[in-house]
């Protein structure tokens, strides 16, 4: 969607987004998401922007680069499987 001014078309977006924000801490400093292009390890912008914060979430992986679970994950897995497993055996002996 091009047009003059590039980055009002996620105004409205953005601004609902920062509104239902209102009541977090004093501390919260509103952003937005920018228009981006990785080139090899660079990233480039569009635009200029005096700041840029990148955030991105990291996942602890073990040797054979499997997400490591914490005790809450691995509960539920487990729950969903036993789930699972009993659903389907109800639909089979019509129980």
């Amino acid at each position: 969607m091009d047009s003059i001014h590039p980055q009002t078309h996620n105004q409205p977006i953005e601004q609902f987004i920062e509104d239902r924000k209102r009541f977090t801490n004093s501390l919260y400093l509103p952003g937005k998401l920018v228009s981006y292009r990785e080139v090899g390890d660079k990233i480039y912008f569009k635009d200029l922007y005096p700041e840029v914060n990148i955030l991105y979430k990291g996942i602890y992986t073990d040797e054979d680069g499997l997400p490591l679970l914490n005790e809450k994950e691995k509960f539920a897995i487990a729950n969903y499987c036993a789930y699972s497993e009993m659903f389907k055996r109800g639909l089979i002996t019509k129980d």
